[in-house]
């Protein structure tokens, strides 16, 4: 059980989490084990999945579904009368594994890397932007990705010049990041226009990851997942 409720720490969760479950079926298993275990180890706190949120105040319409402003909120944890946003990132390479219950996981590649860690950026922006437009409920905020890809975490351009089009939002360990700075693509930005715009970071950055399970499937094959956790401050 968490030991810990004084203070909200999503360490103490993932910890408890990864004695639950070591690999999940897609972002969407992954948000719902992390809310379970928010409220298991602080059953005084309100737990919001896909809480649609708005930057502006003043908005032409209360409807989520027509307002451009509106983003969604991973998981929205309510503690103490603050907000505690989080958003993840859920990335896979190609695996098969079958746990104890008889529950498949295939999961798929999803070698979009550029994009992935175009998105996890995205992630600390968005998040940042409600501490600023909601700086009196706002407490602190998390943008987590949890992957058995090693590409983002492993630096392979530590002693040569990165030439890739997506350096600047490169996720890998140790990464640091002082802002206010704009993360831009090298070269022209992709056509999709989801992906088409630099990224306006604040604050300062330092990227830890950390090993979150090793599983091994019925033919022997291993692989690991890696989290990392990034606090955005009001």
């Amino acid at each position: 059980m968490c030991n810990d409720r004084l203070f909200f720490d999503i360490d103490i969760v993932i910890t408890e989490l990864m004695k639950k479950r070591e690999i999940f079926t897609s972002e969407a298993d992954f948000q719902l084990a992390l809310a379970q275990t928010i409220m298991l180890c602080y059953p005084e706190a309100r737990v919001r999945l896909e809480y649609c949120y708005f930057p502006e105040e003043n908005s032409n319409t209360n409807s989520c579904s027509e307002n451009p402003l509106k983003m969604y909120i991973d998981i929205l944890v309510l503690w103490g009368g603050k907000w505690i946003p989080i958003e993840l990132k859920y990335k896979t390479k190609a695996f098969k594994y079958t746990d104890n219950d008889g529950c498949v996981y295939a999961l798929k590649d999803q070698s979009a890397y550029d994009f992935g860690c175009y998105d996890y950026w995205r992630d600390v922006s968005r998040i940042k932007t409600i501490a600023k437009s909601n700086p009196n409920q706002y407490k602190k905020g998390y943008a987590i990705f949890l992957t058995n890809a090693s590409t983002y975490y492993k630096n392979n351009y530590k002693n040569k010049e990165d030439n890739t089009k997506y350096r600047d939002f490169r996720i890998h360990q140790d990464r640091k990041i002082k802002g206010p700075t704009t993360l831009k693509w090298n070269g022209d930005p992709p056509k999709d226009e989801k992906y088409s715009e630099g990224i306006d970071i604040l604050g300062i950055y330092s990227l830890k990851w950390e090993k979150y399970s090793t599983v091994t499937n019925d033919k022997g094959k291993q692989t690991i997942f890696k989290y990392l956790i990034t606090e955005i401050k009001r």
